[in-house]
């Protein structure tokens, strides 16, 4: 881990921010823990990326975006704030699809038997909404692409 660290920074203001990460992150890397969210240089994310998916790193903190984007299975994936997420304008709770695909990631093929997701739940999310959260009932698929002859 230490060596790919090393390799990762060369000159420049990204590279001097990249580096300043990377001093912060060398210590959790260095003890197993990943980390991956926008925030990130996208050299810092790929690395975490990269050890977490060679199961160099037993634990990856991250956003929703390694779920949403990247293949990186995991035994365990644990959902903090209560099923809840900011959309860039509120604060609401997951959609069923946005549950399924975090939750998905449990469960490495070929690994494990199974797969387990943990789900923080807050005092203020009713039966009913986390009922409606955790169901397959997912809203109809609408094509955003019309095919036409032309």
């Amino acid at each position: 881990i230490d060596a790919a660290l090393g390799g990762v920074v060369g000159g420049g203001s990204e590279e001097e921010e990249a580096s300043r990460q990377i001093g912060v992150a060398r210590p959790l890397l260095l003890s197993g823990v990943g980390v991956h969210h926008s925030g990130l240089q996208p050299v810092l994310r790929e690395l975490s990326e990269l050890l977490f998916s060679e199961g160099l790193l037993p634990l990856l903190v991250a956003t929703e975006t390694v779920a949403m984007g990247v293949n990186t299975p995991a035994r365990t994936v644990l959902l903090t704030g209560g099923g809840s997420k900011f959309d860039g304008t509120r604060q609401r709770l997951m959609l069923p699809t946005e549950y399924t695909q975090m939750a998905g990631r449990a469960g490495r093929r070929g690994k494990d038997a199974f797969g387990a997701c943990v789900l923080l739940a807050h005092e203020w999310c009713s039966a009913a909404s986390g009922e409606a959260m955790l169901s397959r009932r997912h809203a109809p698929l609408q094509p955003s692409h019309r095919i036409t002859a032309s």
